[in-house]
């Protein structure tokens, strides 16, 4: 096992604001040469405020507000803030740009978990595998039932993907073994996973008049807010599942 990287000297290394929390790896790499000052998971926003005084970086998370109080209570001498997620719509750009202040984003280290889940969510929904996860926790399940939490199968099924983006294409991927059919929408035509995937683009609204499962894979933008209202509910099968991994 290596050892512990030396604390850095606080006369002379960057002073770090961890707004909540980060992965010990991530802490160990700093600590070796940064002064950390780590906020918790509990921190209000004031103490926040209070600790971003003077510190020359930020590493925030999706649930972190970097606006223009928390860049005014860091001062002129802060550099950069590092976002700890693969959306940076909680950072206000504009403000940081006035500043000069960098800002940065992990994108692609979420793909393949973000796909993963949005299979997982949909086969829990047609599978019924969280009511009974439920019922068998609250003593409710009293042995085999063969009309119980019967579900519905997947294979075969259509399958619209809203986003075909990086964690999109992944999603598509990893569904092609279930699918029916892949149809998608997004703002450019996907000519590459068209032919490598099969899927097909459709507009919005035939995603989810069509699909059996429509997953979300989207940005948090003033595009795409608002995007999934009743008309588009209203539209769907009865027993169609929508998932989403979307930001916001």
């Amino acid at each position: 096992m290596a050892d512990a990287a030396p604390a850095a000297d606080p006369r002379s290394a960057p002073t770090v604001l961890v707004a909540r929390k980060l992965l010990g790896a991530g802490m160990e790499r700093l600590a070796g040469t940064c002064v950390i000052r780590d906020g918790g998971l509990d921190v209000t926003r004031e103490e926040l405020l209070e600790l971003a005084h003077g510190v020359d970086a930020i590493v925030a998370d999706p649930t972190v507000a970097v606006d223009e109080a928390l860049l005014e209570a860091a001062g002129p001498q802060l550099q950069v803030v590092a976002n700890f997620a693969v959306g940076y719509d909680n950072v206000d750009l504009d403000a940081c740009r006035a500043r000069g202040v960098a800002v940065t984003n992990t994108p692609d280290v979420l793909t393949n978990a973000t796909a993963e889940l949005a299979l997982a969510l949909a086969l829990a929904a047609a599978r019924h595998i969280s009511e009974a996860e439920a019922d068998l926790r609250r003593g409710r399940w009293r042995g085999f039932d063969p009309g119980a939490y019967l579900g519905r199968d997947l294979s075969g099924a259509t399958f619209g993907v809203v986003g075909m983006g990086r964690i999109g294409r992944r999603y598509a991927e990893l569904v092609r073994g279930f699918a029916g059919e892949i149809l998608y929408t997004s703002r450019t035509r996907k000519v590459d996973a068209e032919r490598e995937l099969g899927v097909r683009q459709v507009a919005l609204e035939e995603i989810f008049r069509l699909g059996d499962v429509v997953s979300l894979h989207l940005p948090a933008t003033a595009e795409t807010t608002g995007l999934v209202g009743a008309r588009e509910l209203s539209t769907m099968k009865p027993e169609a599942i929508l998932v989403n991994t979307s930001r916001g």
